[in-house]
């Protein structure tokens, strides 16, 4: 199934949100905050993404303007997708050593299997 298109190729605000919502629950089972479908549509003076403020001004200008002006391609579809999961997967990470602090734990050190269960317990 094919996406809705403009005239010049490209797919709008919605359609984007909905591909990638469905890219990352089919490929992780991941549900984004701002990607899930929660009954409104991303619109000009929405966040588009919940990482949205963690991406540089240049980044987030460029998406904004693909994403509400332009309309997207598969290009920029994958390479918002990529940095998505990039943002997300920096994220888990810090957090999971903060867990490993938390709990005065070696992060690049060999843990028992109790510490491991207290460490997912923190995280």
């Amino acid at each position: 199934k094919t996406l809705p298109k403009n005239d010049q190729g490209s797919v709008d605000a919605a359609a984007t949100q909905y591909s990638l919502n469905r890219f990352f629950l089919q490929k992780y089972r991941w549900r984004v905050r701002g990607l899930a479908l929660s009954g409104t549509a991303w619109g000009k003076n929405t966040s588009m993404l919940v990482v949205e403020e963690k991406m540089p001004s240049g980044l987030r200008r460029y998406f904004r303007d693909r994403v509400f002006q332009q309309g997207m391609v598969q290009q920029d579809l994958a390479a918002l997708a990529a940095t998505i999961e990039l943002f997300i997967r920096d994220e888990a990470k810090q957090e999971l050593r903060s867990a490993y602090k938390t709990l005065d734990l070696n992060p690049e050190g060999k843990i028992s299997w109790d510490s491991a269960r207290d460490v997912l317990n923190v995280y």
